[in-house]
């Protein structure tokens, strides 16, 4: 026999005879994993180990000693030990606790915030808490902007980490809007106009942001532009964010 067919034959018989020795001497076995990861919140429910290859019941003289703290976040063991005849057998379980609960934003004030426009924005603020760091509001992050010169809706991110990188997002959403109306100015109180004239519009109308809308004025009233006599109507203008003014005012038709 080749030497290499004798080596690899020896390999052979080795592993054999471990496994043989294995599987026939007594040994303490884990119950579930070896290695288990759990949440700090949860409750550790040791699964327990078994003596294997062994008759009669053990199971009372099994010592386990540990210095798992499962509210605390690390890595930990369990250690079980069993004397049998001049053996001691042995094996370990690691625990590895950890935070994986994202922390928590709430943000003061409303969500959605409108807001005038060229008016500053003060942002109401916010609180974060984790239950395990504790006060984080100083690590929030805000993230976005507001051009309070210009109409639009605008998203402020607050993001937080805790110091397990459990992260959490909310947001908050800025109308800038318009909510000053349009003005009618008349130079006069009455305004005269000449039988059968189409345009008795006599006033001009100004918004804040559209400018000059006096071609969107619109008349409400009774009135003939036919017949003369003296009239009281209304002139009514509504600008691009849909703000109204009315302003009355009296016509002559001669």
């Amino acid at each position: 026999m080749k030497p290499r067919h004798i080596i690899t034959l020896l390999i052979i018989i080795t592993i054999i005879t471990i496994s043989i020795i294995y599987n026939t001497l007594p040994r303490l076995q884990l119950n579930g994993n070896q290695n288990i990861v759990m949440s700090y919140r949860e409750e550790y429910d040791d699964p327990g180990v078994i003596v294997k290859n062994a008759t009669g019941n053990y199971m009372s003289r099994i010592k386990v000693d540990s210095n798992l703290d499962s509210k605390v976040l690390g890595t930990y063991y369990i250690d079980y030990s069993l004397k049998l005849g001049g053996r001691t057998l042995k094996t370990r379980r690691n625990i590895r606790i950890i935070d994986d609960v994202n922390p928590v934003i709430k943000l003061k004030g409303d969500q959605i915030i409108e807001l005038s426009k060229n008016k500053q924005y003060e942002d109401p603020g916010y609180i974060a808490y984790d239950e395990y760091d504790g006060d984080l509001t100083e690590k929030v992050e805000v993230i976005g902007n507001i051009d309070e010169k210009n109409y639009g809706e605008y998203i402020l991110t607050y993001k937080v980490k805790d110091k397990s990188n459990n992260t959490t997002e909310v947001n908050r959403i800025i109308k800038v809007v318009d909510e000053t109306a349009p003005k009618i100015e008349c130079k006069t109180e009455v305004s005269e106009f000449k039988k059968g004239t189409t345009e008795i519009i006599d006033c001009t109308a100004i918004d804040n942001y559209d400018g000059d809308i006096t071609k969107k004025i619109e008349i409400k009233g009774e009135y003939d532009i036919n017949t003369p006599g003296t009239y009281k109507i209304k002139y009514k203008v509504t600008d691009d964010a849909g703000n109204e003014t009315e302003k009355e005012h009296t016509i002559i038709i001669y």
